[in-house]
């Protein structure tokens, strides 16, 4: 790819040439601006009790990382545990929680970020398979800024979990929403988007 000094991509460069008494060289570019939303998804169930210090750590050193370069971004974070039924999850438990930042669901102030990824705490999650493929549903759904061409978004979703998901059969799902099919299928249908950048760390 090519960019120009300040780093921004340039789609297309036209060059026309006069020959003649001097040489005449016009450049018309166009600069493509992106902008990156990231959202984590992370697993707060009881199994992560071992690896959440570090999930938490990591997200917080990226969000620092990212403070100290020029780039424009916004932050997102949603957790999930299991569905609150007898069988499924604990009581306590919920399928997704959309973390909100001054009443957005994105924001660029690192340290309201990091304070809420330090504020997420770990619940029950009963049996083995967690509620991941709700959150990634409504991660899918959040308020992303609009691609305005030459302003691009990137959506980057990050999901973090140790367990798989609750399966096709819908024990758990169907109890709590309709279309439990369609919900099973939103992982894979997201994360092979062309519109989302993916990565999925667990079973």
């Amino acid at each position: 790819s090519i960019t120009d000094i300040n780093g921004n991509w340039i789609e297309s460069i036209n060059v026309s040439l006069k020959r003649g008494a001097e040489q005449i060289i016009l450049v018309n570019r166009t600069i493509i601006k992106k902008h990156a939303d990231i959202v984590f998804v992370i697993d707060s169930t009881g199994s992560m009790g071992e690896e959440i210090n570090d999930v938490k750590n990591t997200i917080i050193n990226f969000s620092d990382n990212l403070n100290g370069k020029d780039i424009s971004y916004r932050l997102s974070l949603i957790e999930f545990q299991d569905y609150p039924i007898m069988g499924c999850g604990g009581l306590s438990d919920f399928p997704y929680k959309i973390h909100q930042f001054e009443g957005q669901d994105f924001t660029t102030n690192i340290t309201i970020y990091k304070n809420e990824i330090s504020s997420v705490i770990l619940g029950y999650g009963g049996d083995t398979p967690e509620s991941q493929l709700t959150a990634i549903e409504k991660a899918a759904n959040l308020d992303y800024k609009i691609s305005n061409p030459p302003n691009i978004t990137l959506k980057f979703m990050i999901v973090l979990t140790d367990d798989k998901p609750h399966a096709r059969d819908c024990t758990c799902i169907s109890k709590t929403s309709s279309g439990c099919a369609e919900t099973f299928d939103t992982k894979n249908n997201i994360l092979t988007n062309n519109s989302y950048i993916s990565c999925y760390s667990g079973p």
